[in-house]
């Protein structure tokens, strides 16, 4: 009922509801811990039975839905971007580096866009609704992937940690291309820039990792910093787990193998 009545909010009165809006624990709709718990759990659940289910039977196309769900989020992934780094680049980028990863943030839309990205986390799951239909095998990466981010981004909006904007911009960023990568295999198209995805989403970790140590040491050093010391300590902690998986998955996908030495035999 609250979420309704908040969409009704926001179609009668975008600018006012979207500028002055805030994540209050508890009270936001879907903002209780049983919604990640709820949500990831039953996303495992539902994996495991479609899993199951799908072992004897023959694959479902989906295609037209795979166009329309990977052109969405990209574009989605565009406008919450955009919605983040623009104010903060305007705001916060021209302060110097410690407000960008300390200041407390005075902006509801920005604000919006963190519950919005929230909420396009739980939507996300479709993407490994849509493979186990499909019959295509799935990684520990995608559903580890899927299940912590989650998580994380309920634990940071709780403790209105001060580098969640970057988090969730740099997150955006490689999803406008990485949906987009995969709504153009959808028409049948080979982008050539596929093996550059994954390293973006290197990069972006460590980009990740680097604010969140910066925060660590403002907190260090007794300078004050929105946030907690727990969130942002297993912030890192998740992160480093992605940046490692990843970087194992470039490794096994794009490293070639040496040549061997030796003559060939005929």
């Amino acid at each position: 009922m609250e979420f309704i009545n908040l969409v009704k909010d926001v179609y009668h009165s975008p600018k006012s509801t979207i500028d002055n809006f805030r994540w209050v624990p508890g009270v936001t709709p879907f903002s209780s811990i049983y919604t990640p718990l709820f949500a990831t759990f039953g996303y495992l659940a539902i994996v495991y039975l479609l899993t199951n289910f799908m072992k004897n039977r023959k694959e479902i196309k989906l295609k037209g839905l795979a166009i329309v769900h990977n052109l969405f989020l990209s574009a989605l992934s565009l406008v919450m971007f955009l919605g983040i780094f623009i104010p903060i680049a305007k705001d916060l980028i021209p302060q110097g580096y410690y407000p960008l990863c300390c200041k407390p943030l005075d902006n509801g839309s920005i604000y919006f866009i963190y519950y919005i990205f929230y909420l396009s986390k739980i939507y996300e799951f479709l993407d490994t609704i849509i493979q186990v239909l499909r019959k295509k095998k799935l990684m520990f990466l995608h559903v580890y992937h899927h299940f912590i981010t989650l998580w994380l981004v309920w634990i940071n909006l709780n403790d209105d940690t001060g580098v969640q904007w970057a988090d969730i911009s740099f997150n955006c960023f490689v999803h406008i291309v990485m949906y987009y990568y995969y709504f153009q295999t959808e028409l049948g198209n080979s982008p050539w820039w596929k093996k550059y995805i994954t390293t973006i989403q290197i990069i972006q970790f460590v980009l990740d990792m680097t604010f969140h140590i910066s925060w660590h040491y403002y907190d260090w050093v007794k300078i004050p910093c929105v946030g907690t010391f727990r969130t942002s300590m297993l912030s890192n902690i998740v992160i480093l787990s992605f940046l490692g998986l990843f970087i194992h998955f470039y490794m096994q996908s794009y490293k070639r193998k040496p040549q061997s030495s030796k003559p060939k035999t005929n």
